[in-house]
């Protein structure tokens, strides 16, 4: 399956599917766009905000041999102080509304070309497969795209909280004004994965 299209949102969550339960495999994306402003700011604003060209939310989801390809980007603007950002290349993050961690999502054998790109003074978790996960496993998966932010930023995962991340490679140039990483920007269990990528970050650079 090829999936074309352009996504231009204020939503919170965007994706080919903005939430993701079951399996999802041999989804080949071209040309995507996925362009969001979050402009709400006020002591109210506390929001999830989760983005990714396949998945912006994934509950407890099996995502296999799926692709981005290099004509595709991803660029997030957010003025939030409060809100949770989660921006990936295929997949958003796992984080609920209310705060809650849907866990147990597989990502495996999937490739990112896409650039991804978050905005905005505030940090967030940007990665090139996922942005934030939790109690995951990414595996056997590959990112060439350009992967920057504010906040943590990763080649395959912008943060874990916990998980594996397993046989992962980034080539892409990584970078943030905070932390900064080839495999993960920040957090979870790394093996036999490998970064050839250009890493550049100010606080914490891996």
């Amino acid at each position: 399956m090829s999936y074309v299209s352009t996504i231009k949102s204020k939503r919170a969550n965007l994706g080919l599917f903005t939430i993701g339960q079951g399996c999802i495999q041999n989804v080949n994306m071209e040309k995507v766009t996925v362009i969001a402003e979050w402009i709400l700011d006020n002591e109210n604003d506390g929001p999830t905000l989760r983005y990714g060209s396949l998945v912006a939310a994934p509950l407890v989801l099996y995502v296999k041999n799926c692709s981005t390809d290099a004509d595709s980007f991803i660029s997030i603007i957010s003025h939030s102080t409060q809100a949770e950002i989660a921006v990936g290349g295929l997949v958003g993050s796992n984080i609920r509304y209310d705060g809650e961690f849907h866990a147990n999502n597989i990502i495996e054998n999937c490739i990112n070309r896409a650039s991804v790109h978050l905005a905005g003074e505030y940090g967030g978790n940007v990665g090139g497969i996922s942005g934030h996960t939790n109690n995951d496993i990414i595996q056997e998966c590959i990112n060439y795209g350009t992967v920057s932010g504010m906040g943590s930023v990763g080649g395959i995962c912008g943060y874990g909280e916990s998980g594996y991340i397993t046989k992962c490679i980034n080539y892409g140039a990584i970078s943030s004004a905070n932390s900064s990483g080839g495999i993960s920007g920040g957090g979870g269990n790394i093996f036999d994965c490998i970064n050839y990528g250009s890493v550049t970050g100010i606080q914490c650079v891996g």
